[in-house]
């Protein structure tokens, strides 16, 4: 809601894409000819309205007997927003986006094993290049969907068991699975998925793709997990993987940074195919310029340091 005027100290903080999406709905009053103005879909439009709606603490729009009603508030921000687009275009015409002048914060997520491996190469660009853009690292969690759509996430890199609603995504790369069997386990010849499910599991809490395929093979095999500890973390399952008390399957950039540990017997697990890495992100930041200049940057990062493979290829953002 807002309770007062913006102003250029507290403008930052409001998505200005959103005002100008809001613009071209206003001037439409009409959901799917607004989408197809913005080249958007209608669920992204619809996801605009009630975002406009909690910001100005207004319905705006209403159904009348045969099309949408302007309040009037709505018919006084028309014309604001109409001008408001006017000057920006002038503002912005033939000028170039400078990353050194950009004010700003990106809030992102990633599992913080992830985080850890690339975040340097993240701080260190965004340093050198963009000094007044403020980052803020979000832990992952299962709700990744409502964060983007309330604008509390901006971007988010991960395997999903389904995208969220509202988002745009974009390719980042493709993460191997292994199986990981503590030194407490070694004499009873542990070297299958199907055998390491009747010792206790560590598991990481946040579900991904992987857990669709595990829960496939689960089902055809008449098998069922037995849990032994659950974290939220990648890197605190790490250090509990270290005991030697638990199996494990974990992401090869887990397994990778324990492969020199002694009470943990890495193997492959061909049961399970490679997982896509997506990077997803709220529909209406899709053309925002610091948006499309951070996206490339982190996902440079991640693919660099996180990934494998580096035959990762690079999507256009």
């Amino acid at each position: 809601m807002i309770d007062k005027p913006l102003t250029l100290e507290n403008l930052n903080q409001s998505n200005l894409n959103l005002l100008i999406s809001l613009a071209v709905l206003l001037d439409e009053a009409h959901v799917s000819r607004a989408a197809e103005r913005l080249g958007m879909t209608q669920s992204a439009i619809s996801h605009v309205l009630n975002r406009a709606r909690d910001l100005f603490d207004d319905p705006l729009l209403i159904k009348g007997s045969q099309n949408m009603i302007l309040t009037s508030r709505a018919q006084t921000l028309k014309t604001q927003l109409n001008d408001f687009v006017l000057t920006s275009s002038t503002i912005f015409k033939g000028s170039e986006f400078d990353p050194s002048k950009i004010k700003g914060v990106i809030r992102f997520t990633m599992n913080d094993l992830a985080a850890s491996l690339c975040i340097e190469e993240i701080l260190t660009q965004v340093a050198e290049r963009a000094p007044f853009l403020e980052l803020e690292y979000v832990r992952q969690t299962d709700s990744v969907s409502s964060q983007l759509n309330s604008g509390k996430l901006d971007l988010a890199i991960g395997s999903f068991k389904k995208l969220p609603k509202n988002v745009s995504s974009v390719h980042v790369g493709f993460e191997r699975w292994s199986l990981l069997v503590g030194q407490r386990y070694h004499d009873n010849n542990i070297e299958t998925l199907a055998e390491s499910l009747t010792l206790p599991q560590a598991k990481y809490a946040v579900a991904g793709e992987v857990d669709t395929q595990l829960e496939q093979f689960l089902l055809q095999h008449q098998l069922n997990i037995k849990p032994g500890f659950t974290s939220g973390s990648m890197v605190v399952l790490a250090e509990a993987m270290k005991t030697g008390y638990l199996t494990a399957i974990v992401p090869h950039t887990l397994a990778h940074a324990l492969a020199d540990n002694e009470s943990l017997t890495q193997f492959d697990i061909p049961e399970l195919s490679d997982t896509e890495t997506m990077m997803v992100w709220p529909e209406d930041l899709n053309h925002q310029a610091l948006h499309v200049w951070i996206r490339e940057l982190i996902m440079t990062a991640y693919q660099n340091n996180v990934l494998c493979s580096k035959e990762a290829d690079h999507a256009e953002l």
